[in-house]
């Protein structure tokens, strides 16, 4: 169990954090004038960072496409019911427009982190010769 909340810990935090933020009624604009698609690009890019390490079991050797594939799909449903739950929320509503960012954020770090892990490898392997 406390390797399981090692691995899937930080995720499940993010994705709290971003039930509370989404929870939320009118809100009307972010602090510090953040627009709305940076939010949700920002938070779905860590989402998608801290769900590549849980799918990868947080090694760099287990960052690879299938990863990257489950990291992505996770990161990309949980924006699809993030959305859902806006709809209960009073002045607040879902928007797909939302959705593509919250996908493209976690996208790019998924792709991001694949590219690291595979110099890291790729790094270590030149090490071993």
């Amino acid at each position: 169990m406390r390797r399981w909340l090692w691995v899937w810990g930080p995720a499940i935090v993010q994705m709290a954090v971003i039930f509370v933020l989404s929870g939320i009624p009118n809100l009307k604009e972010l602090p510090g004038g953040i627009s709305d698609f940076t939010g949700h690009f920002a938070g779905y890019m860590i989402l998608g960072a801290l769900v590549v390490r849980a799918a990868a079991g947080a090694r760099w050797a287990g960052v690879n496409a299938r990863a990257a594939a489950r990291a992505w799909l996770i990161s990309a449903a949980y924006g699809v019911s993030d959305e859902f739950h806006q709809s209960f929320v009073p002045g607040r509503s879902p928007s797909g427009v939302d959705w593509i960012a919250d996908a493209t954020g976690a996208a790019a770090a998924v792709v991001a982190i694949a590219v690291v892990a595979s110099f890291v490898r790729r790094r270590r392997k030149g090490r071993e010769v």
